[in-house]
């Protein structure tokens, strides 16, 4: 499900990136980046923990304490979604032009919707309903939002920014809707008497929202840095590359999220072998998934991109970058989960935090005088800075690089 809804999400974005003017899409691009890096960690971590905290209670028929974890995830969420969405509102667009701080107004009204989407999300997949968790973010919203697009330009003859990050803003407040129906429709937990443990969120989740930011801030702070410097044209054009690189990304997180239950078991049982066996393995294919992927990509935009849009066609390089630090993301991408197996999520959490700072720190260098190659190239790099960090950590810190692979599941 997930897959399917970034592929129709590349899709309708490919398409409406022929039917706006490129300044238009680009600034569309901009404010659904915006609303896209802020939503996942608006609920400051806690979703995250959801996933291990409300499985076991709901496992020991403490619905009152799942109730009350769920109560806290929906208020933080809805307000600090609020209050950033309030600060973004009035404060933050001052720095862009007007083309590109109208539609981030109008789009970031939905911030507190996303950040509850996302984090009911987590909830209902923690309470083992999985198709009715990524129905709603992976699939209702994008048919809606493609529908009612392509009905506005089609139809009623309206292709601007302002319209689509309108569009936007309430298709993922009716998501969010759905979804947060679909969490009180959890029959186990309405008898519950609420029971809150205020301290949880300083015990664990606050290192979890280092990592979230960092996480945005590495997948869209090249872009929204980007917005700073150049027009809305060159945002589109970067904008839609980047999407294109996140479809690919689809690939190694559901690769990964098979594997990573394995390695959690053999990490688990001090069974270094099998876990080496599986990180050489699932790692390799990939790679190999995402080089032939971004090559194919590569091809296709730059030979065939201009039947949708010709501007396309004209930041090969960039492209190329964007596309490589989806294979460097293929070798990485086990080993920051072996370092919270093993104990170690200090190390993982600094790695990102790092990685994410020299990505945006290179942005801001290289994107006045570079554009589109500078915000690629800050990518790519702080990518490939990660991979190392952690291989290092895994390997040699750990001592990975010692035990000789094997099992039968390797």
């Amino acid at each position: 499900m997930l897959l399917l809804g970034k592929v129709f999400t590349l899709g309708t974005l490919l398409l409406l990136s022929g039917m706006l003017a490129l300044d238009a899409f680009g600034a569309f691009m901009y404010a659904r980046g915006m609303v896209l890096f802020l939503g996942p960690f608006m609920a400051l971590g806690l979703t995250v923990t959801a996933m291990r905290r409300i499985p076991p209670y709901i496992d020991a028929g403490d619905y009152g304490r799942a109730k009350g974890f769920i109560r806290t995830i929906f208020w933080v969420a809805l307000t600090v979604a609020s209050v950033t969405a309030l600060v973004l509102v009035f404060g933050a667009p001052q720095a862009l032009e007007p083309d590109l701080a109208t539609p981030l107004r109008i789009a970031i009204l939905a911030l507190p919707a996303f950040a509850l989407m996302t984090a009911l999300m987590q909830v209902a997949r923690a309470a083992g309903r999985v198709r009715l968790a990524y129905a709603p973010l992976n699939v209702g919203q994008p048919l809606a939002f493609a529908l009612c697009a392509f009905a506005a330009v089609l139809v009623f003859d309206v292709a601007d920014a302002n319209t689509l990050a309108a569009i936007l803003a309430i298709t993922m407040c009716a998501s969010a809707l759905i979804q947060a129906w679909n969490v009180l429709r959890l029959d186990m937990l309405r008898p519950a008497k609420i029971v809150s443990d205020a301290t949880l969120w300083l015990r664990e989740a606050v290192p979890l929202t280092l990592s979230l930011a960092a996480q945005g801030l590495t997948a869209f702070g090249p872009l929204l840095i980007l917005g700073l410097f150049v027009q809305g044209g060159e945002i589109g054009i970067f904008g839609f590359y980047q999407t294109v690189m996140q479809g690919l990304l689809v690939f190694n997180t559901s690769i990964f999220g098979a594997v990573n239950p394995k390695l959690s078991v053999a990490i688990s049982r001090n069974d270094r072998p099998t876990a080496l066996g599986l990180l050489r393995k699932w790692r390799l294919v990939a790679f190999g998934i995402s080089a032939v992927g971004g090559v194919v990509a590569w091809l296709l935009v730059i030979y065939f991109g201009d039947l949708i849009q010709p501007a396309f066609t004209t930041e090969g390089l960039a492209l190329a970058l964007l596309l490589s630090s989806v294979a460097i993301n293929g070798l990485s991408g086990p080993l920051g989960h072996v370092l919270i197996i093993e104990g170690r999520s200090h190390w993982e959490i600094t790695s990102q935090v790092g990685a994410a700072l020299l990505t945006a720190c290179l942005a801001f260098l290289l994107i006045p005088t570079w554009s589109l190659t500078g915000a690629a190239f800050a990518t790519a790099t702080g990518a490939a800075v990660r991979a190392i960090a952690v291989h290092s950590l895994v390997y040699l810190k750990l001592n990975y690089a010692k035990v000789a692979p094997g099992g039968p599941d390797a």
